[in-house]
């Protein structure tokens, strides 16, 4: 492992990239990541299942899962051969920095929701109407003006509060898997990597809300390409920001339009 890990500063155009390379990943693997997708998805509903500790079990099982996302685009980037077990080499390697990720994220955004819980109690002036909006899929409290613009107040800080944590987690599973860093100083190095990027981080979002538009024109049937190619981009993107040794842009293809990514 190199004694310094150092992120380097891209272009707003980059941000394309990253989906494209992670398209060109995803075409040459595509049943083993639509499968790592479904096992996902199917442990994550498995685990939020589980009364009172299903969210904290989804939440530090997580990373365990990136991790082995990253080291199986990893090996495919390296041309060699994957097989769908991968997706749990995290359990295999690192597993308790992993975890130990999933804690601290746990907890921040914990953190994060704190102040905006507070936000909505005082200006209801009673903690019922936040259990309630907490504890119930019925919203009918939110046609109330005052309780609409104070749960919308409570969101916005905690969106706030929560962005640099959603950058301090980002690259955090590729550095422990990859380059076998300690959690914190990974997300350390996560929220630097993305704050010296927030530009094309910034292009990325849009470039996905516009993606997600087009993907659930047939019926959403293009989330089931759209989702595990957006799982591709943690290491697409991690790979260009920290140059990853024989990454995606040694035998990137001639780029994909968008047309092309939901035509498989």
């Amino acid at each position: 492992m190199p004694t310094t890990i150092t992120a380097k500063k891209l272009p707003s155009a980059e941000a394309w990239h990253w989906v494209t390379a992670a398209w060109v990943l995803f075409k040459q693997s595509v049943g083993i990541f639509i499968g790592i997708f479904l096992i996902t998805m199917l442990v994550t509903a498995v685990a939020r299942s589980i009364p009172m500790l299903g969210d904290i079990i989804s939440s530090l099982l997580m990373p365990v899962f990136a991790g082995g996302l990253i080291y199986t685009c990893k090996q495919l980037d390296r041309h060699a051969k994957i097989e769908f077990e991968m997706i749990f080499q995290g359990f295999r390697e690192n597993l308790s920095e992993l975890i130990t990720l999933g804690a601290i994220y746990l907890g921040l955004l914990f953190a994060a929701f704190i102040p905006a819980a507070i936000i909505l109690i005082i200006s209801t002036g009673s903690a019922d109407v936040f259990i309630e909006l907490m504890n119930s899929s019925d919203y009918s409290d939110l046609a109330n003006a005052e309780t609409a613009m104070a749960a919308l107040l409570g969101f916005l800080i905690f969106m706030l509060l929560a962005c640099p944590v959603f950058m301090a987690y980002y690259f955090a599973p590729a550095l422990i898997m990859d380059k076998g860093m300690k959690a914190w100083p990974a997300m350390k190095l996560s929220f630097s990597a993305c704050l010296m990027n927030i530009l094309p981080l910034t292009w990325f979002s849009l470039i996905i809300f516009a993606l997600a538009i087009i993907a659930a024109i047939p019926l959403f049937l293009g989330y089931i390409v759209l989702i595990p190619v957006l799982m591709i981009t943690s290491y697409t993107s991690y790979s260009s920001i920290f140059e990853v040794e024989n990454h995606h842009e040694n035998s990137l293809p001639d780029t994909p339009s968008e047309e092309d990514i939901f035509s498989a």
